[in-house]
């Protein structure tokens, strides 16, 4: 199957802040990542429990989305990734804004392909960027692939899909 063949999203939203309600849950994220670049050598399999949850915003028209990560089996485990400020900026488009690692990032939500958009750039040092996308295919997945591109290590790609699931599925181990 092509690209141009891949069915259109399931899901409507009539306004860009309404990707926030669909995000709040518990994610599975299974990923597959590879060497970018060259023969895109497969290196390994990874996966992690994240959980989005909303955070009170001062600010009307502003959402805030609280992101923490788990290792599967480790739901009491979570460690916090950011927090992610999501604005409407037109009828069709969200800007978003976090940080991660000490590093200012932004990003954007397309409503016509469902799509986040997200870059984490190496602003200090110039040394590493980080382009992310999630497009949501149905009410319970989204696509994922992630570019990683750092002069200091090796650069990587990963695909995968994230599915939404019951934190109790996952029991203590």
């Amino acid at each position: 199957m092509s690209v141009s063949d891949a069915p259109p999203s399931t899901v409507v939203f009539t306004k860009p802040l309404d990707v926030v309600q669909y995000l709040k849950g518990t994610w599975k994220r299974c990923m597959e990542e590879k060497d970018f670049g060259g023969c895109f050598q497969f290196r390994r399999t990874n996966n992690i429990v994240i959980v989005i949850s909303a955070e009170v915003s001062e600010d009307a028209g502003v959402e805030v989305l609280r992101w923490d990560i788990a290792h599967p089996g480790k739901k009491d485990e979570l460690t916090h990734m950011y927090n992610m400020t999501i604005k409407t900026i037109t009828d069709k488009e969200a800007a978003i804004s976090y940080t991660y690692q000490d590093m200012p990032c932004q990003g954007r939500f397309i409503s016509g392909p469902n799509a986040l958009l997200l870059t984490h750039i190496d602003s200090a040092q110039c040394t590493a960027v980080v382009s992310i996308t999630y497009r949501i295919l149905d009410d319970n997945t989204m696509a994922v692939v992630v570019a990683e591109c750092d002069s200091k290590g090796p650069s990587r790609l990963l695909t995968g899909i994230m599915h939404r699931v019951e934190i109790a599925d996952y029991p203590q181990t």
